[in-house]
């Protein structure tokens, strides 16, 4: 470049000397014409040639701006000349490129899946972990003890003077709309009425909720989200003060929120205010539903708020009318950045995909660099004469990038479209990623990466093979007519980058082996339960149709014995909630003769369900009886517990016939059964207690219904259920029609979806390994031709010639294997966390991906030891 440089000032110095002269003789002119003028008019001659050259100005000033300007148009000139030469090197190398298609092709291709897939991954961890929530000051918004919480507790989380403002939500609720046309099932979330004004997001129409709409007996209000209004109502500003019909009681609409605005999450439809009531004690210290967002005060930490969080839990503690907390209820405070809790389940696996992708990129670059490496051999002689012609090192080489520049171009735009789809396709399927993080997709910031990708690996990739054939020697090359001299000189470099290229494939291929093994050991874990011949649909009557309890109790009787009379139909039951589905409720209970610490009452989960539900569900009865048509309403309360909670309570003794009880005070409750443990949050956790009611005594109005069939697609009795739940009530809308098998399947959807992205993006990797050493042995035994000629021709054998090649390909795999595998043992640690009964140094993974790699390296070197084996020794000597 200084050479260049150099030159061009050498040809630009006489020009710029002429230009002095001319601009000289030009001022001398101006000032003798004025001189003259002044002389005529009477002065002498010193004094005209001093006021000519002060009036006319400095000389200097101008001669110094015409200069100025000529070097502008110099500069000028030569940023044109070099867009000019930058043209020209990409129309060439499109038509270079053109004449080698197959070369070209699996160069974008590598580049679009490799950009694509990073762009797609950093999109997806951008919008979780990087871009802040979009709210109003989101670092300010904190989780205030990150557990449901009562009423009271939510009361006193409001004087605390950490928070400028704390506001409570629910899980959220289904509703049926009513009175609208075909009925529809909404999501609601109950919130505080200063909710919207905590978060910093005002209403787009309308009002928010205000404090008396949160008192007892105040008239229902709702609050509609912007999609919802446009899908069923209209404009915002038309359904102000509609009256509307959910779950069979009348709501007007005071406001909707405007469009974007996904709270707690994406599946809202609609916001009701929560009614603080503190004369009711069951609800207010014994229900456990609300989480606390607060807007920490000016200046104050988390880690302050959550000391003065501790003193106002001790006194809650104290104060807990219902039952006396133990000790550890104030040792869980804590006040947690919203961003931090909301992604904090996603960041181990983001993190890891970005890696994984990132190293899939790495590798594809690797690839492209090896095959530039190849193909830049053969391209000796095209750069000699290039250099023989005048061409400078510096310009080879800007036009040997500019060509890998065009390649990472065409392979970016494509990656990019290929970013777009595989967003759309990730983000479903990964759980926990929903609007509350804002929109996923390819932004300003998202595009910015892609930029800088595709710059560095457009450099990355064309920097070694363009400095390598840039300094060519131009004698040797031209005696060795490009054969010999870059042959020998690129293969150190190529190897190298093959034992590259196969390490980072196999960091993947174990990877992913382990994240495989995991999923693996988690689905084969026995839930308690057989769902795979069992169909569920979730029923949502409208509790305001239903608010008698013998009308709900005769609506799913009178289902049942329908469903049960159904051809095909062995068995049919109803529960509140499903084994697996996510939705839990907890109950702290007493014991009959047992006398427990204060606060330190057992907790067990609570399930609702009908005569038949163990049955369905194939779950054993261990001990006693199951629920029949004598567990009436107005009979004496039962109960059936499963193994993990008679064991605890009762260990060594029959649990049939003891009792329980609620913590305040309330009949005993008599244990009639006990069942096998069931997996009801996760697979793979450990059996905890659970309690089981019959649903004659606590009936509900939503309920899971399900059906045992006899037939291997329980599916195809959904248009039967349909039509018996319309005959009873066509107001009742039947949602979730699912086998139970795939609520199962659903509960670990995150690590299956960790285990086959990783899995598949090891295949890229695999591949391009694969591909790495068939380019490079192929290339051997193409330099090596004569060689191969010389040696048959002196009595080598085929197949010695074949297990020679053969074995050249094989050490770069074993080599590549042992790099890889060292450095997958340094990796693994990462994903202890995610592993499900396997350890990160499993050795049946390690083997198994030792013989994944050894196979496709003997793959990859059959067909160019084939093409080796066939070589006529004749024919390579006469072509040499």
């Amino acid at each position: 470049m200084k050479r260049r440089r150099r030159l061009f000032l050498d040809g630009l110095r006489p020009r710029r000397r002429d230009l002095e002269r001319e601009i000289d003789e030009e001022l001398r002119f101006h000032v003798a014409m004025r001189t003259e003028q002044l002389i005529a008019s009477g002065l002498t001659p010193r004094e005209a040639k001093l006021e000519a050259e002060r009036r006319f100005g400095p000389t200097q000033e101008v001669r110094a701006s015409c200069l100025s300007l000529i070097s502008r148009q110099e500069q000028h000139r030569m940023w044109f000349q070099r867009l000019s030469e930058f043209v020209t090197d990409v129309r060439y190398s499109l038509r270079s490129l053109m004449r080698r298609p197959g070369f070209a092709l699996a160069a974008i291709v590598g580049l679009a899946v490799g950009i694509g897939g990073s762009t797609a991954i950093f999109s997806i961890f951008d919008a979780v972990l990087v871009r802040q929530l979009p709210y109003q000051s989101p670092e300010e918004l904190a989780l205030v003890w990150p557990d449901r919480r009562s009423l009271a507790e939510f009361d006193a989380f409001g004087q605390m003077s950490s928070f400028r403002a704390v506001s409570a939500h629910d899980d959220g609720r289904d509703l049926t709309l009513t009175g609208e046309g075909k009925p529809a099932r909404l999501r609601g979330f109950v919130v505080s009425a200063n909710a919207f004004e905590t978060l910093g997001r005002p209403v787009l129409a309308g009002r928010g909720f205000l404090p008396e709409d949160a008192r007892p007996g105040a008239g229902k209000v709702t609050i509609l989200s912007e999609r919802l209004c446009r899908q069923r109502f209209g404009p915002p500003d038309r359904v102000l003060g509609k009256v509307l019909e959910l779950g069979g009681e009348i709501y007007a609409v005071v406001g909707v929120m405007p469009a974007g605005f996904h709270f707690p999450n994406e599946s809202a439809d609609l916001w009701l205010p929560l009614l603080l009531d503190r004369s009711n004690q069951g609800a207010y210290w014994g229900s456990y539903f609300l989480k606390a967002v607060g807007r920490l005060a000016p200046g104050v930490e988390p880690a302050s708020a959550a000391a003065e969080l501790k003193s106002v839990a001790e006194r809650l503690r104290r104060e807990n009318p219902v039952w006396t907390p133990a000790d550890e209820y104030t040792q869980s405070v804590s006040v947690e950045p919203l961003q931090s809790h909301m992604s904090g389940e996603l960041r181990p696996l983001l993190a890891l995909l970005l890696g994984a992708v990132v190293l899939v990129l790495v590798v594809v670059c690797v690839n492209l660099a090896n095959l530039q490496l190849a193909r830049s051999a053969a391209r000796v002689r095209e750069s000699t004469i290039r250099a023989s012609l005048g061409a400078t090192h510096g310009r080879i080489m800007a036009f040997l990038l500019t060509e890998t520049l065009v390649l990472t171009a065409v392979g970016a735009a494509l990656g990019l479209l290929l970013a777009s789809l595989l967003v759309d396709i990730l983000v479903p399927l990964l759980p926990g990623v929903d609007a509350r993080f804002g929109r996923v997709g390819v932004d300003h910031r998202v595009l910015v990466f892609c930029l800088i990708t595709s710059l560095a690996t457009a450099f990355g990739v064309g920097l070694l093979p363009a400095w390598r054939l840039s300094r060519t020697d131009l004698r040797t090359s031209l005696a060795e007519a490009g054969r010999a001299a870059a042959v020998g000189a690129g293969q150190l470099s190529r190897r190298v980058l093959v034992l590259a290229q196969v390490a980072l494939a196999v960091v993947l291929v174990v990877n992913a082996g382990l994240l495989l093994r995991s999923f693996w050991n988690l689905w084969q874990v026995p839930p308690g339960f057989d769902g795979a011949r069992v169909l569920s649909a979730r029923l949502d009557p409208a509790e305001g149709f239903y608010t008698d309890r013998r009308r709900r109790q005769q609506l799913y009787d009178d289902l049942l014995e329908r469903l049960r009379a159904l051809p095909g139909v062995r068995t049919a039951a109803a529960a509140h909630s499903l084994p697996l589905s996510g939705v839990d409720a907890f109950l702290a209970h007493r014991v009959k003769d047992r006398q427990w610490e204060s606060g330190r009452l057992p907790m067990a989960r609570q399930r609702i369900v009908t005569p038949d539900y163990f049955q369905t569900l194939g779950i054993p009865l261990l001990e006693g009886r199951d629920f029949d048509s004598s567990d009436r309403h107005d009979s004496p309360q039962v109960v059936i517990v499963n193994r993990a909670l008679a064991e605890r309570i009762w260990p060594g003794e029959t649990a049939v016939g003891k009792s329980v009880g609620y913590p305040w005070n309330s009949p005993w409750i008599e244990v009639v059964g006990v069942v096998e443990n069931v997996q009801q949050r996760n697979l793979g956790g450990e059996a905890e207690a659970t309690l089981y009611f019959p649903y004659a005594q606590r009936p509900m109005a939503s309920m899971t219904v399900l059906l045992a069939t006899e037939g291997d697609d329980p599916l195809s009795l959904a248009p039967a259920l349909r039509s018996a739940v319309r005959q009873l009530d066509d107001q009742v809308p039947v949602n979730d029609l699912q086998t139970v098998a795939a609520v199962a399947w659903q509960s670990i959807a995150r690590p299956r979806f960790a285990a086959v992205l990783l899995a598949s993006f090891a295949a890229v990797a695999l591949g391009l390994g694969a591909l790495g050493i068939y380019a490079v042995i192929a290339y051997l035994v193409e330099q090596r031709n004569r060689e191969i000629g010389v040696r048959m021709a002196l009595g080598a054998s085929p197949g010695k010639i074949q297990r020679q090649v053969v074995a050249q390909g094989l050490w770069l795999g074993l080599g590549g294997m042992v790099l890889g595998v060292l450095g997958a043992l340094a990796a693994s640690r990462w994903l202890e966390h995610l592993l499900f009964q396997v350890s990160a140094l499993d050795l049946g993974v390690l083997g198994g991906a030792a013989l994944l790699l050894l196979a496709v390296a003997l793959a990859a070197c059959y067909f160019p030891a084939r093409r080796a084996a066939r070589v006529d020794p004749l024919q390579a000597l006469r072509a040499q």
